[in-house]
């Protein structure tokens, strides 16, 4: 945990950039997700990676959680691909759920919703590479693609 605070240190957030996050509450169409939630989407994500992968998601979470835009872009990212658990959310062995996400962006990165959308495109063009001919997923890649770049507006 002391890189935890290390690394959040590092990266401070202006108070205008903070969220009351226990007041949050996220809806799209018919979806709603209550913020506490969400929180315990992370234990259950992370639970079979080691100490180290461990905490360096912990912190790469914390961040994008601290910041209006990554908050948006992770509970987007969850409802829209999944959390990234699941052997139905891979292809060829690689997945594109939000562990995925997670797991590619460095704690240590200088603009974590910039890097969070790289590495989401990154791994939904994968995704679209790595099906099947016959779901032809490429017809839904661009409108993936633009639905992630929403999460730097």
């Amino acid at each position: 945990m002391e890189k935890s605070r290390r690394v959040l240190q590092q990266y401070p957030y202006g108070q205008n950039d903070r969220i009351a996050p226990d007041s949050f509450r996220y809806k799209r169409s018919s979806s709603c997700i209550h913020y506490e939630t969400f929180k315990k989407t992370l234990p259950f994500m992370v639970e079979h990676l080691s100490p180290e992968e461990k905490e360096n998601i912990e912190i790469v979470f914390s961040r994008l959680v601290n910041n209006p835009k990554g908050l948006y872009a992770l509970i987007d990212y969850l409802n829209f691909k999944g959390d990234g658990t699941s052997e139905k959310e891979t292809y060829n062995g690689q997945g594109w759920g939000l562990l995925q996400v997670l797991q590619g962006i460095s704690p240590y990165s200088r603009d974590i919703v910039a890097s969070f959308v790289d590495r989401a495109k990154i791994l939904l063009t994968q995704r679209v590479r790595n099906s099947p001919p016959d779901r032809n997923e490429q017809k839904w890649l661009k409108g993936w693609l633009n639905r992630v770049d929403t999460y730097l507006e």
